[in-house]
């Protein structure tokens, strides 16, 4: 062996030694490749509280004493003596609901109304059944049932004039209230 070679093996380190260096080098070429992971979305719980409010006035909730109120007249509406929900109100509640639920709403209020046809105490009755019927849609669509309290008001708080037919049906409603932000 010459002088040279021997010199160039000297030099070189061991090969242990070597392997570790090209090893922490490759790693450090390939962390600075990689891109960075996404950032998961932030979770229902931190979405900030006026981004809460904006997105509730955007549904069409106003602020109550009781808490942001939306009437779900002409969304969710009933026929005459009747408290089934179409399968226009199922879209509307599936929406609402998948909303409600992503900005973290874990506290609903239900109210029904009827119209002022028949008797005080059937339609308070009626009104108990319409508010029942659309808290059950919200609980099959994810909210816990403690999440959901409902409450029937027969025909004690109209909207509209109960002389025409065409104030009697938005009489016929659901309002809901997020009771907790």
């Amino acid at each position: 062996m010459t002088s040279e070679n021997r010199a160039q093996r000297e030099a070189r380190p061991p090969a242990g030694l070597w392997r570790h260096a090209m090893t922490l080098s490759l790693a450090s070429v390939l962390a600075g490749c990689a891109s960075p992971s996404p950032e998961p979305p932030p979770s229902p719980a931190a979405v900030v509280p006026n981004a809460r409010e904006a997105a509730l006035r955007e549904l069409g909730f106003r602020p109550t004493e009781q808490g942001w109120e939306l009437d779900l007249a002409g969304r969710v509406m009933f026929p005459v003596d009747d408290a089934s929900l179409s399968a226009e109100a199922q879209v509307a509640i599936e929406r609402l609901a998948r909303t409600l639920r992503g900005l973290g709403i874990t506290g609903l209020v239900i109210e029904g109304h009827t119209d002022n046809q028949g008797t005080a105490a059937y339609n308070q009755r009626l009104s108990e059944r319409r508010a029942q019927v659309v808290a059950l849609a919200f609980v099959e669509r994810g909210f816990e049932p403690a999440q959901v309290r409902h409450q029937g008001f027969g025909f004690s708080r109209p909207i509209e004039d109960n002389r025409s037919e065409a104030g009697r049906q938005q009489n016929r409603r659901v309002t809901i209230i997020v009771s907790s932000l």
